[in-house]
């Protein structure tokens, strides 16, 4: 190789931009690239301070299941809720607990979660917080139709939010239900 070309070459990786700044970690995330994101990440936890830091965090703990890290998601989501005990931050933990086999902590966590969401009921939560509560009622494994009223709930609340029409077993922008709900939610 030509010493001009390999000087060019050399150039152009060090003029490149890195993954930190071509993309942000949810990006990569969403490209499934779990290991680049979850590395974006860690660097963006050391600088970052504000009022989404323990949603990101909590996002950490995700990423740290993707790549199979399931205990240390399951520390940093117990701190996480025992810190700031939201729907959203509970549901993430009970799912991790059911996929490690972990029931008794799965069973106690929903206790606790049905005490917390009734104590939340007068309060005006976000669409994410409220949709959090969906998917606790289906791992609690209520009935169906407090489900739906939790979503119908939810979607005249927030009409355009099609996620919750899903939720409902509606298609966006349809009135009628279609004949299966579906309540997963991711």
């Amino acid at each position: 190789m030509s010493r001009a070309l390999w000087s060019l070459l050399l150039s152009l990786l060090f003029l490149a931009p890195s993954p930190t700044q071509a993309q942000d970690y949810r990006s990569l995330w969403r490209e499934g690239l779990y290991q680049q994101a979850l590395l974006v990440l860690e660097e963006q936890l050391d600088q970052y301070r504000g009022t989404g830091l323990f949603t990101r965090y909590a996002e950490y703990a995700d990423l740290l299941a993707h790549v199979g890290r399931h205990d240390e998601a399951i520390a940093l989501l117990q701190t996480i809720t025992a810190s700031y005990p939201l729907p959203s931050f509970a549901a993430r933990l009970a799912h991790r607990y059911h996929y490690r086999g972990r029931r008794d902590e799965y069973q106690e966590l929903l206790a606790q979660t049905a005490r917390q969401i009734e104590t939340l009921r007068g309060y005006r939560l976000d669409r994410e917080e409220q949709l959090a509560i969906v998917r606790l009622l289906d791992m609690r494994g209520e009935d169906p139709q407090t489900i739906l009223r939790q979503c119908e709930r939810l979607a005249s609340a927030h009409p355009d939010y099609a996620r919750v029409r899903v939720a409902a077993g509606r298609r966006p922008g349809v009135g009628a239900p279609n004949r299966r709900p579906a309540v997963r939610l991711r």
